[in-house]
């Protein structure tokens, strides 16, 4: 068990106030792991899934008890969503491998976007995708280029999945709306960024 926690777990009773934090009410403590560590795995989570999460990821994880309970319980659609969202880029630019900031990782971006806005909601979706972004430290410069460019092709999916024309598949509604998309890697870096 981790010692220490995020200060008190004080009070709390019915009255009106803020919601406690899992660890406040002492639950996540009881797992061996508070906020403020980020790394000792809760109880149900698989090791190389919390590994894997962003420490902005970990943050919203742990933000409120509702939170716990409802991304605890999402995580394996979660992975399923953005690892659809990877093959349907790769089908969409006909690419074999991976290339950060590229073009191909915009469309990544927008479709899992599309598809978290489709399965939890725009507000559920922007949270998750708005928290992975949180590499837990100050960026560099080409650091915040790259997060900007995520950031913007995240909301360009919301958006096409929210869209009057939307198909219900995330990668056809991308493909709608390409030209919104952005990347700064590659021969053919779009103006779109920025």
């Amino acid at each position: 068990m981790v010692g220490g926690g995020s200060g008190g777990g004080g009070g709390g009773g019915s009255g009106g106030g803020t919601q406690e934090t899992p660890c406040e009410l002492g639950y996540v403590r009881e797992l061996g792991a508070c906020v403020e560590d980020l790394e000792t795995v809760p109880d149900g989570w698989d090791a190389a899934d919390w590994a894997g999460l962003t420490p902005g990821e970990k943050r919203l994880v742990f933000s409120s008890w509702e939170n716990f309970t409802k991304w605890k319980a999402r995580y394996q659609q979660m992975k399923d969503i953005r690892a659809a969202a990877w093959a349907g880029s790769l089908d969409i630019m006909k690419l074999a491998e991976r290339d950060d900031d590229s073009q191909q990782n915009a469309y990544q971006h927008a479709i899992w976007n599309a598809d978290m806005t489709r399965a939890f909601g725009f507000t559920d979706a922007k949270a998750w995708a708005d928290a992975h972004e949180d590499i837990g430290r100050p960026l560099n410069v080409n650091e915040t280029r790259a997060k900007n460019m995520d950031l913007h092709n995240n909301a360009v999916g919301r958006n096409a999945a929210g869209s009057s024309g939307a198909s219900g598949s995330g990668k056809e509604d991308v493909r709608l709306f390409a030209q919104k998309l952005c990347w700064i890697k590659g021969s053919k870096a779009s103006a779109s960024c920025g």
